[in-house]
């Protein structure tokens, strides 16, 4: 069995006719926060298009002992691996509960449920019926997380959720983190602050030009470490 909630090895991805991930190795643990930091372009997102199936790949991905590679993204969501995209994607002319509700279609069991996102989000609670494109920003992000934590996934990816929001609103959401890891769900952020990263995460890995370059707990890295990960020379 494997110890992992998910996994990747050797992992190469494709942008059309360009080649995007060189060879990504990663492990998340159960119910742990794992972050993904680099500069853009350094194949952050594209590492999470992989997963979720939306780009061509090849390699190794295994959630729990369960292989990936190769299946749909509504397979890949069924069996528990759950994509909160940049840029939130809710549907605009459905209610917040609506836009919950189709997190829900994959039909796994689990502790996530209306009751519990909203306890979660409180404020989702007071705007359930008010379509999506009605709420601020902050709103919006917690509506998409909840509605990837409605699909009960053994993983949530997170793409860019501080991107835009206030400092208030990020530190609410990250608040959130903890409570969603307590109920056994890992969770793999994409984070552009290097200090959110570092704080919300039990593992780092730092990316560039489609490759990890730098990994470990955030206590173990020092800050010239990842310096020299985020902007090393092209040519080493």
């Amino acid at each position: 069995m494997s110890a992992w909630a998910l996994e990747t090895r050797g992992l190469c991805a494709w942008h059309r006719d360009l080649q995007v991930l060189f060879d990504v190795d990663i492990q998340v643990p159960e119910a742990a926060v794992v972050a993904l930091i680099g500069a853009n372009g350094a194949g952050k997102s594209s590492l999470l298009d992989s997963l979720a199936g939306l780009v061509r790949s090849r390699g190794s991905i295994a959630l729990g002992d369960t292989p990936l590679q190769g299946l749909s993204p509504a397979r890949i969501a069924q069996l528990g691996l759950a994509l909160v995209p940049e840029g939130r994607r809710l549907f605009p002319s459905l209610s917040i509960e609506e836009n919950l509700l189709i997190g829900a279609a994959s039909g796994r069991s689990g502790p996530w449920n209306l009751a519990r996102i909203y306890a979660l989000f409180p404020v989702l609670a007071e705007k359930r019926h008010a379509p999506s494109h009605s709420l601020s920003g902050g709103q919006q992000q917690m509506a998409a997380i909840g509605r990837g934590l409605m699909s009960n996934p053994r993983v949530l990816m997170c793409d860019e959720i501080s991107l835009g929001l206030s400092p208030a609103v990020v530190k609410g959401i990250y608040e959130q983190l903890g409570t969603i890891t307590r109920e056994g769900t890992a969770i793999v952020l994409v984070e552009q602050s290097i200090v959110l990263a570092m704080q919300a995460a039990q593992h780092v890995y730092c990316m560039r030009e489609g490759q990890v370059v730098l990994n470990g707990a955030p206590e173990a890295l020092t800050r010239e470490q990842i310096s020299q990960a985020y902007f090393g020379a092209h040519h080493e």
